[in-house]
């Protein structure tokens, strides 16, 4: 009797070689490129005849040969060759499909987490009033850039006009005892006075001198400059207008006066922060402390901005119940006082992504719309000059809109972005028997 085959079903043959080359680009990836060709030869001409069916290996025996030697050789460019998507220019009009590059990736995602935005110690100052007195005039407002020596606000002080007048009374004691003792030192040359006389009198001269230094170092303190005590020494006049200037270039952060309040001294009035470095003050869960490790990449999610850990603590805080890991921004801007970009502030909270770089092998940034699933697997889908390919990729994590993958693409591959269940519809069609 003669023996009776099943027939072959349509696309039998064509899912059997396509299962066979995945399996031949596992086998290479395990035992590499040197040896992999002759391992995957010599088993998968058997495993290709178990496969396909009988009636395939019997009316194509060499052809069957041939093609697994290809698969064999070819690594990964024949797995895809029978499971092309074809899709032309017109059809990918209508489908509205986009496509975007791919990208190597330089880090894989760790984990994501809360942040808050801070200045470092050293780059905050509190500005405070020297002499009590009432607010007359406020300059700025909170978010105000202001550079060093800038007028903040002015107050009326009776304590800072009876410093002005300690002040002219040194000054004029100075010059006094400046022409005492030069007149002591001429009459001291010419017999006239005793040597103990010269004597007392350049002693209270050094007294006064030391006084008049005194006050004037006083002023400074309380806000006028150099030029303004000079001023005032000669112009003789009295203020009662006690101006409160910015310590440094930077950003008014908090104003805590209004005109017409009155202050005591040494009363907080305005806060302000050097802008120029940031850091960030991010709250880890405790057991993903351990995952966390100097010079992680930090990005903030919306921001072209990177940092790196620079520092992670040691203890739970009670409120939160995590740790805080510190990190600074590597982009800073190139001129103090201004906010990084974007509109990034002390007190913001921001969401982050902590990343770690991976240089053992090559990984790839791809939109995060391009990943596709299918029976358990991830693909992305990439074009070619006759339509799309699905390629099998392993996503290692997403961070800002884009996917870290592990997989066989290569830089300046197209990837589709938009129309991507479209693609997917008609490669799951084209592959039902």
């Amino acid at each position: 009797m003669q023996a009776r085959h099943r027939p072959i079903q349509p696309g039998s043959g064509r899912n059997a070689m396509t299962r066979l080359f995945s399996v031949g680009y596992a086998v290479r990836t395990r035992f590499g490129a040197l040896w992999a060709p002759l391992l995957e030869f010599r088993f998968f001409t058997r495993m290709a005849a178990n496969l396909v069916g009988h009636q395939v290996r019997t009316a194509y025996p060499t052809r069957l040969r041939i093609l697994t030697l290809a698969a064999v050789l070819s690594g990964t460019s024949l797995a895809y060759a029978d499971t092309l998507i074809p899709i032309d220019a017109a059809q990918a009009g209508k489908l509205d499909i986009r496509t975007a590059q791919v990208q190597v990736a330089d880090a894989v995602p760790l984990l994501t987490a809360s942040a808050r935005v801070v200045v470092p110690p050293g780059r905050e100052f509190m500005v405070s009033t020297p002499h009590a007195g009432l607010v007359s005039r406020v300059d700025v407002a909170v978010g105000d850039s202001v550079v060093q020596g800038q007028e903040l606000a002015q107050l009326a002080s009776a304590a800072f006009l009876t410093l002005q007048r300690e002040a002219l009374q040194a000054s004029n004691e100075h010059r006094l005892a400046d022409s005492l003792l030069s007149r002591d030192e001429k009459l001291l040359t010419e017999g006239a006075i005793p040597k103990r006389r010269w004597e007392e009198t350049r002693n209270q001269h050094d007294k006064q001198s030391a006084g008049d230094s005194e006050v004037r170092q006083v002023l400074t303190i309380a806000g006028m400059s150099r030029a303004e005590v000079e001023r005032l020494i000669k112009t003789q006049k009295l203020s009662d207008h006690l101006a409160i200037k910015a310590p440094m270039t930077g950003m008014v952060l908090e104003k805590l006066i209004t005109t017409g309040q009155q202050v005591d001294q040494l009363a907080p009035l305005f806060r302000v922060a050097d802008m120029s470095r940031l850091w960030l003050e991010i709250d880890l869960p405790p057991e993903q402390v351990g995952n966390v490790a100097m010079g992680d990449q930090v990005r903030v999610k919306g921001q072209a901005l990177v940092a790196r850990i620079s520092g992670v603590g040691r203890q739970v805080l009670p409120t939160t119940h995590s740790v805080i890991a510190r990190a600074e921004f590597e982009n800073q801007p190139p001129r103090a006082g201004q906010a990084l970009v974007n509109g990034l502030y002390p007190g913001q909270t921001v969401g982050v992504d902590i990343l770690r770089a991976e240089a053992a092998e090559k990984l790839w940034r791809v939109p995060a719309s391009a990943l596709a699933r299918h029976a358990d697997a991830a693909y992305v889908f990439v074009q070619t000059a006759r339509g799309f390919e699905p390629r099998r990729v392993e996503s290692l994590g997403q961070s800002n809109g884009e996917l870290v993958l592990r997989g066989p693409l290569t830089v300046g591959d197209a990837v589709a972005v938009q129309g991507v269940a479209a693609i997917k519809a008609k490669w799951t069609e084209e592959k039902e028997p």
